[in-house]
């Protein structure tokens, strides 16, 4: 894995090498794991020291909005994603054998990559038949040893409870991921609905205006047409009345011609007419 060199269990290892080795359990945290191999170097003045390290890939893949679940994410993006923690892991582990190359101490890995960390150790333990392992993070906390093999497995078990507890941590930490990621999502949507419902509004509201705009022009028209009309109509009254009057004085001064004339006057001569 990771172009790291990885120490093979070879036939009758359970009787030398691998199994009496010390073996330290390291993790990403430079800050623990050099300590924890400081401690182990004045402890045991060992010359000999096998890291063992499980890979767990990351639950969530980190995009533009937040960290989403692996199996939400498209094969590239998580592709691309195990490429660099591996190259991050690879990083630190190297910068671990570094540090145990300055101590004089000879350094090799035994790299597993699971979902699991304590599963991976467990598997690691029996596969290579690890008999001194150091777990922890911090002196006071740290034991080795094992007398047989019920010991071996109940060490592993215990110290196995903080590596259980970070990895439960990893999981709620991926929950409220997904739960904000849910969040941010339905908040996305509820500003797509109100756009969508403000524009729907505005369509209305565009539409209500135009038919005000028609029935104002058509009021307007109407109203011209009325004040057309009474300006003709009074035009003619004003006509009928001159006539009237043409009429009045004739019929003063000669009422014989006025007679005749008013007989001779035909309606459709007269200016005024009937209202519809």
């Amino acid at each position: 894995m990771m172009g790291l060199r990885r120490v093979a269990p070879a036939p009758g290892a359970r009787d030398g090498g691998v199994e009496g080795r010390l073996h330290v359990a390291v993790g990403r945290s430079p800050e623990k794991t050099l300590g924890l191999l400081r401690w182990a170097f004045r402890r045991f003045g060992c010359r000999e020291i096998g890291l063992v390290h499980v890979h767990q890939p990351s639950p969530v893949i980190p995009t533009l909005l937040g960290k989403i679940p692996v199996n939400q994410a498209n094969e590239e993006l998580v592709s691309n994603h195990r490429l660099v923690e591996k190259e991050a892991t690879k990083k630190i582990l190297l910068s671990y054998v570094n540090f145990c190359q300055k101590a004089q101490v000879q350094a090799s890995i035994i790299v597993t990559e699971t979902d699991q960390i304590q599963n991976g150790i467990v598997d690691l333990v029996d596969q290579y038949g690890i008999k001194k392992l150091i777990m922890g993070s911090t002196p006071d906390k740290i034991d080795s040893g094992f007398s047989s093999e019920t010991e071996q497995k109940d060490f592993v078990y215990d110290n196995l409870k903080e590596v259980a507890i970070e990895a439960e941590r990893s999981k709620k930490a991926a929950f409220a991921e997904l739960v904000k990621r849910k969040q941010i999502e339905s908040e996305v949507a509820e500003a797509f609905a109100r756009v969508e419902a403000s524009k729907a509004a505005q369509a209305r509201e565009t539409k209500i205006r135009e038919e005000l705009e028609a029935q104002l022009l058509t009021i307007k028209r109407q109203r011209e047409e009325l004040l057309n009309q009474k300006d003709e109509d009074v035009r003619e009254l004003e006509s009928a009345m001159r006539m009237l009057a043409v009429l009045d004085s004739v019929l003063k001064k000669r009422p014989f011609a006025g007679m005749t004339l008013l007989r001779n006057l035909r309606p459709s001569s007269l200016p005024l007419r009937s209202s519809s």
